[in-house]
């Protein structure tokens, strides 16, 4: 695996045979004086919840953040709970998943009813942050049009996750989506959750 930028990162399906030796190979990745930065696009979270359960068990464990409380349409804020996001991370804190990846779009961004997305200064000033953080980070984004050149072009794994087409798999993810009196079912997941999460 490469920790560098490329033009084109390497894309597959979270069903496709070589995510468990990708999975595999994150414990090994050295990112010391780089990163490495995979994107996790698609609307299927219960496929990206054993994506992540998988990678926990394989580390010691996934620190998890969420966007929705760090990006926001003030860029001035928004650069200043970035760098509080990533000085708060310890070096112990190699993994690192960033929900909602999808507030980079938000109504804030450059773009209207464009097909082609441009990269908001937030969502520049993440990457360069993200760059320099030594760590493996994990950028959840449910719809594949929030996806930036600019993201694509910084990462070095896209992987997606469709939803299912088969019948019982459909019924597997509708009932993954259930919930009871307003939340999902308690996870056991090794996630530890720092400022700026839900």
């Amino acid at each position: 695996m490469t920790t560098t930028s490329t033009a084109t990162a390497h894309s597959f399906a979270h069903t496709d045979s070589e995510i468990k030796s990708f999975i595999d190979g994150l414990t090994t990745l050295n990112v010391k004086g780089s990163y490495h930065l995979t994107l996790l696009v698609g609307s299927n979270k219960r496929a990206k919840k054993s994506f992540l359960d998988d990678v926990a068990k394989k580390s010691e464990s996934v620190t998890s953040i969420n966007l929705s409380d760090v990006i926001s349409a003030d860029e001035d804020e928004s650069y200043k709970n970035i760098d509080e996001l990533f000085s708060k991370l310890s070096t112990s804190d190699k993994y690192i998943y960033l929900e909602d990846g999808d507030t980079f779009s938000g109504v804030y961004t450059s773009f209207s009813y464009s097909t082609q997305r441009y990269a908001t200064p937030q969502e520049r000033y993440f990457i360069d942050k993200v760059k320099e953080s030594e760590k493996v980070v994990f950028l959840d984004i449910l719809d594949p049009s929030a996806a930036s050149n600019t993201l694509k072009r910084f990462a070095q794994t896209i992987i997606t996750f469709e939803e299912p087409t088969s019948f019982v798999d459909k019924i597997l993810y509708k009932i993954s989506k259930l919930r009871v009196h307003g939340h999902n079912f308690e996870s056991k997941r090794k996630v530890k959750q720092v400022a700026g999460s839900r």
